[in-house]
C-alpha cells in the first residue's frame, strides 16, 4: 500500500533506543528558548518532539484514522486479528479502518452511511441506528469500545457507562476522545475519571495527542473479569 509521511513528521533525526538523553529545545518567544533534556523510555518519548512517525496510507478514510491510529500505539491496546470492537460514532470509517487494518472484527454504530471502503472490510458490520437504540446483546463478545462523537464530553462517558455497566458483556477497554467546545470543560476532566474508576477501570490515562484538536483522548482498560 502506498503511504505519505504525516505532514506534521520530520523523521531525519530517527528513534532513540530506551535509556539515551534526548536534548529538548521549545522556543517560547522569537528570542527565548527552553532547554533540557529527557530520558528516552515509554516509547512515545523515544521520537523527536515525541511525535510518533505515522505515514498515511492513501485509501485513509477520515482524518479520524489518523487520531485512532495514534490513539492506539499510545494507549498499547493488545489489537489484532480477531479482536472484537465497537465503533461507537463510526461514520464515515476513519477509526475503524484503524482497527480493521490490525484484523479486528468491528460493529460500526451510526445512522450515517459509512464510506464504501470500510464496507467491503470482511470483519466490518455496521448497525445502522443510533446507540441507544440497538440491542445490547449484539455487543457482549465485545473486547474494546472506541467512540469519537462531536457531543458534550457528558454525552459520550452517559454512553460508555451504559455500555460497560451491563453485567452481560466483557469489555475490557475504552479508548475515546472527549471534545472540550470550550476551555472551562477541561475544569470537568478529573471528575470524568472518578467516573471510569466507579466502573472497575484500573487504569486510565488522559493525553491530548498530536493529531487531536480541541479534545483530548481517553484510555481506560483493565477491567477485572
Amino acid at each position: 500500500m502506498e503511504r505519505r509521511v504525516a505532514d506534521s513528521m520530520d523523521l531525519r533525526y530517527g528513534k532513540a533506543s530506551s535509556g539515551e538523553k534526548i536534548l529538548d529545545c521549545v522556543q517560547i518567544e522569537p528570542d527565548l528558548y527552553w532547554i533540557g533534556y529527557h530520558h528516552a523510555k515509554d516509547e512515545r518519548s523515544r521520537f523527536s518532539g515525541g511525535l510518533y512517525p505515522i505515514e498515511i496510507p492513501t485509501d485513509m478514510v477520515s482524518r479520524a484514522w489518523l487520531k485512532f491510529e495514534e490513539a492506539i500505539r499510545w494507549a498499547g491496546l493488545p489489537i489484532g486479528c480477531g479482536t472484537r470492537c465497537v465503533d461507537i460514532g463510526s461514520s464515515p470509517g476513519g477509526a475503524s479502518q484503524a482497527l480493521l487494518t490490525r484484523g479486528a472484527q468491528v460493529l460500526g454504530v451510526d445512522p450515517a452511511e459509512m464510506d464504501p471502503r470500510i464496507l467491503k472490510y470482511p470483519g466490518f458490520t455496521h448497525i445502522r441506528g443510533r446507540i441507544g437504540q440497538v440491542k445490547r446483546s449484539l455487543f457482549r463478545k465485545v473486547r474494546y469500545a472506541i467512540a469519537d462523537m462531536n457531543v458534550a464530553p457528558n454525552f459520550t462517558l452517559d454512553v460508555l457507562s451504559e455500555l460497560v455497566s451491563r453485567r452481560d458483556n466483557d469489555i475490557r477497554g475504552l479508548l475515546f476522545t472527549l471534545k472540550m467546545f470550550q476551555l472551562e470543560l477541561t475544569d470537568a476532566i478529573p471528575e470524568s475519571i472518578r467516573r471510569l474508576e466507579t466502573l472497575g477501570f484500573d487504569e486510565i490515562k488522559v493525553k491530548q495527542l498530536q493529531f487531536n484538536r480541541q479534545e483530548i483522548t481517553v484510555l481506560a482498560k483493565s477491567r477485572p473479569m
